[in-house]
């Protein structure tokens, strides 16, 4: 029985709006394909095909994760606690 891999629409507004620091479409693209997942533009996200070997990646979030460790932890700035947590609420990290 197959099974058709998950499709995640990755706005990559959340990724900014989590981490802090700005993410072009072509550098995550760039990334998230290097790390096996097929990516597609669409306007100002991108459509990532998780592959079948990742069931650990099922929702945006955890992409951010991925590219953010590959981007470097080093790079994401300090904010307010209170900014913080407003954003991982919008974000649906937190609940």
């Amino acid at each position: 029985n197959f099974q058709k891999n998950k499709i995640i629409k990755f706005e990559l507004e959340s990724f900014e709006s989590l981490i802090g620091i700005p993410i072009s479409i072509s550098e995550a693209q760039k990334i998230l394909t290097q790390l096996g997942f097929n990516c597609k533009k669409n306007k100002k996200n991108l459509l990532v095909e998780i592959p079948s070997w990742r069931p650990d990646i099922v929702q945006s979030v955890d992409l951010i994760e991925e590219l953010i460790r590959i981007k470097g932890f080093k790079n994401i700035k300090l904010i307010s606690s209170k900014k913080g947590l407003g954003n991982a609420l919008k974000a649906g990290v937190i609940s």
